[in-house]
């Protein structure tokens, strides 16, 4: 089961777990999960979803595209630091080198 959590502060967190019944969720929001978690306190469950890892880290990438890269954790980008630059994978996947304007193949601007 792959989870997003929205954080305080505008800060998101997207976990996976082989439990399906919350427990993991649960530990998140009585100061037992990561340490993102703890930074940020969870306010609300955003969504729970079918999933593997690929698919946590797939998201991941995805709610960094939209919130930007030092508001999200997730996936193999679970360390509590900010980010000095954007994390390779999300460049590569959406940023055009060419386009200074940070708008990627579908319009949208990429939060850096």
């Amino acid at each position: 089961m792959i989870y997003v959590l929205e954080l305080e502060n505008g800060k998101y967190y997207v976990g996976y777990s082989e439990k399906t019944d919350n427990t993991r969720i649960n530990q998140h929001f009585n100061g037992q999960g990561s340490e993102w978690c703890k930074r940020y306190k969870p306010i609300k469950v955003i969504g729970t979803y079918d999933g593997c890892l690929y698919e946590e880290n797939k998201k991941t990438i995805e709610l960094m595209q939209l919130y930007g890269y030092n508001n999200v954790r997730g996936g193999k980008w679970v360390l509590a630091q900010d980010y000095k630059s954007p994390p390779k994978e999300l460049i590569s996947k959406v940023f055009d080198t060419k386009n200074e304007n940070n708008i990627d193949s579908d319009g949208d601007v990429i939060m850096f």
